[in-house]
């Protein structure tokens, strides 16, 4: 995604989840990748999505999520628990066999997503069921 915005001169950076707080004061925008759009207008995005969107949000920068709309979901989430994946990796340390494990994703809450871009237009996360009931209408 970066490397599209970045031919479109829209200046974007990486930056670590750690160093968030510190670069925040230059951001003027948010771009989240989401991996589902929930019917209650919640977001499925990778680990540290919804901390991202909740400093953003919390500085008045505009959180804008892009999701295709195959991806939108009838389900209605309020934590990820029920969906969350966990990744396992396993490492020799000075002979020590050291197991992590680290969240795969995390729910963002539609209160921090200013806008869901998809290819359907620009929408209000709340608005997601009326998207999917556009395009069950249009399926039929």
């Amino acid at each position: 995604m970066i490397k599209i915005l970045t031919q479109s001169c829209i200046n974007c950076t990486y930056i670590t989840l750690n160093s968030l707080p510190f670069i925040i004061q230059r951001v003027s925008k948010t771009f989240l990748d989401a991996e589902c759009m929930y019917f209650n207008g919640y977001m499925l995005g990778l680990s540290g999505t919804s901390t991202v969107a909740s400093i953003s949000s919390e500085k008045q920068i505009p959180v804008v999520a892009f999701c295709e709309s195959y991806k939108f979901s009838k389900k209605a989430m309020l934590d990820s628990i029920y969906k969350d994946e966990v990744e396992t990796h396993e490492e020799i340390i000075r002979g020590i066999k050291i197991k992590r494990e680290r969240h795969v994703f995390d729910i963002t809450s539609a209160k921090f997503i200013n806008m869901v871009s998809s290819e359907e237009g620009n929408i209000s996360a709340v608005s997601v069921p009326i998207v999917i009931r556009e395009l069950e209408k249009y399926n039929e």
